[in-house]
C-alpha cells in the first residue's frame, strides 16, 4: 500500500470531482437531465421500483421484461425499497455509481503498476499514475459514465476480470473465481462475451499447439462451467417467459435501424459499405475517448516493436482491447448502431492498455515524469474543450418540464404510450400506466414492430394517448406501421412544440395546457 500512496491521492481526487458534480446535479436536476441521465436509465429505475414493490421484473407491473441487464438491476433495487422520493432514489443510485467509479480509478492505476514489475520505479509509477489520472479527471467520464446505467459496473468488472485472469495459478480455485467473475460480467452486460472472446481463442489455440495435458483443459472447463452456472438462471428465465434467451432491447431498435438504412441506402452494397465505415469510426471511439487517440499510437508501437518479446500479461491486455473493438464492430455491422455507453464502459480497459504500453515502451529506462504528467494534463484540458458536457440531451428538458406533468395528469385515469417512455413511466401516477412503444423493455412491442402492427399492440393494451417528440412519429409510421395513428387524433396543433400528443378518437378528454405553457 505504501508503494501506491500516490495512487490513493489520485483516487481521492477523482472521488472529490465526482461528488462535486453529484452535488451540483443534486441542486440542478434539469442540468442532470440534459447532460447525464438518458431516458434508458429510467427504464432501469422503473423496473427496479416495480421489483422492489413486488411486481417482479416488469416494466409495466403486469408483463415480465428482459430489456435490461440483471446484475445492475439487482444491485440498485434495494434503493427503491427503502421509501425514498423518486428523485431521492435517482440521486442515491448516482451517488453509489460515483463511488464505484472512484474504485475504477484505483483499479486502473493499481493494475498498470502491477503489470510492469520489471520497469524502473519512476516508469511504473508515472505509467500507472497517468492512466489513473486520465480516468479520474476526465470530464467525459464523470459526466457521461455516471448515467444511472450499468456502465460503471461493467467497467469495474472488466478490470477486476483482467486482474483475476493474470493471477491464475495451477489450482482450480483461481479458475473457479475467474468463472464467477466471467458470469457476473455477462450478467452486467451480456455482450461482454465478445470482449473476452480473443483471450479465450488465443488460450485455446495455444493449448492445442503446445499439446497441454488434460489438467489445463480441466481448469478451463471449470471456469466455463462456473460462468455457465451463474448465467444459466437468467437465460432459462428468458426462455421460459419469452421463448428466447435474447433480450427485447437487443431486437427492437436494430429492426428500426436496419429498415432506416434500407430506405436511405437500399439493401445492397451501399448499405453495407455505410455500415462498414460506421464500424470503423465506432471502433476508434474508445481511443479518442480515453486519450484523444494517443492510446492507439502507443499500443500500435508496442505491438510492432515488441511483438516477439512481449510478455504474456501485456499480450492479454491487448487481446482484451481487440475484444472491445470486436464488440463495437459487431454492434455497428449487425445492429446498425451503438449507444455511447458501449464505448464509455471500455475506457478503463483502454487506459490500462495505454499505461502498460507506455511503461513497456520505456522498458527499464527511467521515465521523464514531468513530461508524462504534463501530457496527461493537456489531454484532460482538451477533453473538457472537445467534449464539453453542456446539454448533450437538450430535448429531454421538454420531456421533464412539459411531458412529465402531462403524463402525471393523464395516467390518473388512462394509459399513455411513448417511444421514449423511461421518464414518463418512472414519474407516472400509476404503475403500468405508461406503455413502451420502441420495444426496449416490451416483448409485446417487439412483436408489434416485427409484424408491422403497433396499432394492434396499442389496442390490446387499451392505450388512450400517445405522447412523444414530433420527429419520432414519422420514422415509426413510415418504417414500422403505416396505420399506427389511424385510431388517434392530434391533440396539439402548435407545430413549434417539440412534443405532440395524440388522443384515441374514442376517448373524450379536455385539451391539456401544460404542453403549451
Amino acid at each position: 500500500m505504501k508503494d501506491k500512496r500516490w495512487l490513493l491521492w489520485i483516487t481521492l481526487g477523482g472521488l472529490a470531482l465526482r461528488l462535486a458534480v453529484w452535488f451540483y446535479y443534486r441542486s440542478n436536476p434539469l442540468a442532470l437531465v440534459t447532460a447525464s441521465l438518458p431516458d434508458d436509465a429510467l427504464y432501469y429505475f422503473t423496473i427496479a421500483r416495480n421489483l422492489a414493490h413486488g411486481y417482479g421484473i416488469s416494466f409495466d407491473a403486469v408483463h415480465p421484461t428482459n430489456g435490461m441487464h440483471p446484475l445492475w438491476l439487482f444491485i440498485i433495487t434495494p434503493v427503491f425499497w427503502i421509501g425514498l422520493t423518486k428523485w431521492g432514489a435517482i440521486y442515491s443510485v448516482l451517488l453509489m455509481q460515483s463511488v464505484l467509479d472512484a474504485c475504477v480509478v484505483w483499479l486502473i492505476g493499481s493494475t498498470v503498476y502491477d503489470l510492469l514489475p520489471e520497469a524502473k520505479k519512476s516508469n511504473r509509477r508515472t505509467a500507472a499514475g497517468v492512466s489513473a489520472l486520465l480516468y479520474a479527471g476526465s470530464a467525459l467520464v464523470i459526466v457521461r459514465s455516471i448515467n444511472g446505467l450499468e456502465t460503471t459496473l461493467t467497467a469495474l468488472l472488466i478490470v477486476i476480470w483482467l486482474r483475476a485472469y493474470l493471477r491464475l495459478d495451477r489450482g482450480l480455485l483461481s479458475w473457479s473465481v475467474l468463472g464467477l467473475l466471467s458470469g457476473l460480467l455477462l450478467l452486467a452486460r451480456t455482450d461482454m462475451f465478445l470482449v473476452l472472446l480473443p483471450v479465450a481463442v488465443f488460450r485455446i489455440g495455444r493449448n492445442g499447439r503446445n499439446g497441454r495435458d488434460g489438467r489445463e483443459w480441466t481448469k478451463m472447463l471449470t471456469a466455463i462451467l462456473v460462468a455457465a452456472m451463474i448465467v444459466a438462471p437468467w437465460l432459462i428465465w428468458n426462455i421460459v417467459n419469452f421463448g428466447t434467451p435474447i433480450q427485447s432491447s437487443a431486437e427492437a431498435v436494430p429492426i428500426f435501424a436496419m429498415r432506416k438504412y434500407d430506405v436511405l441506402y437500399g439493401t445492397g452494397l451501399l448499405k453495407y459499405t455505410h455500415l462498414l465505415l460506421e464500424a470503423g469510426r465506432n471502433a476508434l471511439k474508445p481511443f479518442l475517448y480515453a486519450g484523444l487517440g494517443l492510446p492507439l499510437l502507443t499500443i500500435l508501437y508496442a505491438v510492432a516493436a515488441r511483438r516477439k518479446t512481449m510478455s504474456e500479461t501485456e499480450r492479454t491486455v491487448y487481446l482484451l482491447t481487440c475484444g472491445g473493438v470486436l464488440l463495437l464492430v459487431v454492434h455497428s455491422l449487425f445492429r446498425g448502431f451503438i449507444r455511447e455507453w458501449y464505448v464509455l464502459e471500455l475506457i478503463p480497459l483502454w487506459l490500462v492498455a495505454f499505461g502498460v504500453s507506455i511503461g513497456g515502451n520505456a522498458g527499464k529506462t527511467e521515465a521523464r515524469a514531468s513530461g508524462r504528467w504534463l501530457l496527461a494534463s493537456m489531454i484532460l484540458v482538451l477533453q473538457l474543450i472537445v467534449f464539453y458536457p453542456h446539454e448533450r440531451m437538450p430535448s429531454q428538458s421538454a420531456m421533464v418540464i412539459r411531458g412529465v406533468p402531462m403524463v402525471q395528469e393523464l395516467t390518473k385515469t388512462a394509459k399513455v404510450a411513448s417511444f421514449n417512455s423511461g421518464y414518463y413511466s418512472y414519474f407516472a401516477s400509476r404503475p403500468g400506466s405508461v406503455v413502451d412503444l420502441d420495444g426496449v423493455v416490451s416483448a409485446e412491442a417487439v412483436e408489434g414492430i416485427k409484424h408491422n402492427d403497433l396499432r394492434g399492440y396499442l389496442t390490446r393494451d387499451s392505450v388512450g394517448y400517445i405522447l412523444d417528440f414530433r420527429g419520432d412519429f414519422g420514422g415509426y409510421v413510415n418504417l414500422i406501421d403505416h396505420h399506427l395513428l389511424d385510431d388517434f387524433a392530434l391533440e396539439t396543433q402548435d407545430s413549434t412544440l417539440a412534443l405532440v400528443l395524440y388522443r384515441r378518437k374514442s376517448v373524450s378528454g379536455p385539451k391539456l395546457l401544460p404542453l403549451t405553457q
